[in-house]
């Protein structure tokens, strides 16, 4: 679902509308507000906001509204190398049955850094077929994900970009 905040961003999934509560920046009307695709961006947008925008739409498989969160020349690193573009990161999504539950956070300036619980599942099935606590380092340029990064260790992650154990955020 999409909320909108008092501020005028667009924000999804449950766990965002109750962030949003929570922070008193949407009405309880707005749960039911229509939705357009692809979502605006908002380049004012903190980068861990993006980045938790990212991941709900990701989760809700909401791929339109992942690639306006990206900026048209991501870098998407993997064990395999770097590759460049939306058109990568479009194939990447078409191709991933993966959700990504962040349950820590660490930022200083672009760059952010989750550790997050991933599941991995069939696309056919839908049957899980692997679990696996994970790390991602996003760096956040003008309200767009400009890199993507995943890691098996948050403190590969952590070091990758620079972050430490003093940039973790406090939980909600």
């Amino acid at each position: 679902p999409w909320t909108m905040t008092e501020a005028g961003r667009g924000e999804f999934g449950a766990g965002a509308r109750l962030h949003a509560l929570l922070r008193g920046g949407c009405r309880a009307s707005d749960e039911n507000a229509p939705r357009s695709f692809p979502m605006t961006f908002d380049a004012s947008a903190t980068p861990v906001a993006v980045v938790a925008r990212w991941h709900d739409a990701l989760n809700a498989r909401e791929h339109a509204d992942v690639l306006a969160l990206s900026d048209p020349a991501i870098e998407i690193v993997g064990p395999r190398g770097i590759a460049v573009g939306i058109e990568v990161l479009k194939g990447w999504l078409e191709g991933t049955n993966v959700q990504l539950r962040p349950f820590r956070t660490f930022a200083r300036g672009g760059r952010v850094v989750v550790e997050e619980h991933g599941i991995w599942s069939d696309p056919a099935s839908g049957q899980i077929i692997g679990r696996s606590d994970v790390a991602s380092a996003f760096e956040v340029r003008d309200g767009r994900v400009a890199r993507y990064e995943r890691f098996d260790e948050v403190q590969e992650a952590l070091t990758s970009s620079g972050l430490s154990g003093d940039d973790e955020l406090a939980s909600p």
